[in-house]
């Protein structure tokens, strides 16, 4: 369990910082980079935890029947505890403080329903390149979860912020609401409630697709 946790940890405090660190300095490749660093750290730890790094994730995998209950909230917690040191040390590299938030033109089911369907994405594509029997072995799995990354990151994160995750909502928001004006936090509950959602419905397309490999005995 602890070399599980330990990947967790590293995986989402990498994601985590990459995402400060590239927002804040305005660079216009966020996105590659994002991307990019999710997919070495999902071959780095796909084989030792299933390289979740996102609690919407695990959630998803749970339902799926491929984590043991026991595991769900350990998971959780490290990936929140990373994401709050990754923002806080973004802010102590650069001296801001990473927003999380929609564009101000933005409504509110916009930004439930982009963040809710790319979660939904990201979560179904995990489910089906990394714990399928169909697709078991395969040396893609990685590109596959950061394509989808990058493709959220230019589609959706412009208009709803882009979080697809939890963790990444909530470690900035938190370090924002300490050393920063902690503006961000109204939109902490849209974040998790959609992320969660779409966690949880690719959970249920997934039993719909493949039914006699969405078994309840975790791996």
């Amino acid at each position: 369990m602890t070399a599980k946790l330990v990947s967790e940890f590293i995986g989402t405090f990498f994601l985590v910082l990459t995402i400060g660190l590239t927002v804040l300095i305005g660079s216009a490749l966020a996105p590659l980079a994002i991307a990019g660093m999710l997919m070495a750290m999902i071959y780095l730890g796909g084989h030792v935890s299933g390289a979740h790094y996102n609690p919407a994730v695990t959630l998803a995998v749970w339902l799926r029947g491929k984590i043991p209950t026991s595991e769900v909230l350990p998971y959780m917690g490290v990936q929140v505890l990373a994401a709050v040191l990754a923002a806080f040390a973004a802010y102590i590299v650069t001296g801001d403080v990473l927003q999380v938030t929609p564009a101000e033109e933005t409504s509110l089911g916009a930004f439930f329903l982009l963040e809710m369907l790319f979660t939904f994405a990201l979560a179904l594509v995990i489910l089906n390149v990394a714990t399928s029997v169909e697709t078991a072995g395969n040396d893609h799995y990685g590109l596959a979860i950061g394509l989808v990354v990058l493709a959220g990151a230019l589609a959706a994160g412009p208009i709803s912020g882009g979080a697809f995750n939890p963790a990444v909502a909530l470690g900035p928001i938190l370090v924002d609401v300490f050393v920063g004006e902690g503006l961000t936090i109204g939109n902490l509950w849209i974040y998790l409630v959609s992320t969660f959602a779409g966690g949880a419905l690719a959970a249920f397309v997934f039993r719909i697709q493949s039914p006699a490999d969405a078994g309840n005995e975790p791996v």
